[in-house]
């Protein structure tokens, strides 16, 4: 027996099988070949997450680092006034 296959494009349901693995819609030429695997947009954004991620990370390390070299420098001055050289 036979399934009724509604098509995707037009909700009609005459949609036929026309060899192995190929199926096309009599009323809107919509066609369809499962032998054939998707592109799988999935697979493209394997890199992006960790390295989107990894690039917000490194920035907020570098801004941290960078407050903390502002705020605390590593060279502490002292200041001295003429007389306590001369004095001393």
């Amino acid at each position: 027996m036979q399934d009724i296959v509604e098509c995707p494009n037009c909700g009609k349901k005459s949609v036929v099988k026309r060899g192995d693995n190929l199926y096309e819609c009599l009323a809107c030429d919509f066609k369809r070949d499962f032998s054939k695997q998707p592109e799988r947009k999935a697979e493209a954004m394997v890199f992006f997450w960790p390295t989107a991620i990894a690039a917000i990370i490194a920035f907020f390390i570098l801004q941290v680092a960078r407050y903390a070299a502002y705020n605390n420098p590593s060279i502490e001055y002292q200041s001295s006034t003429p007389t306590q050289i001369f004095t001393e």
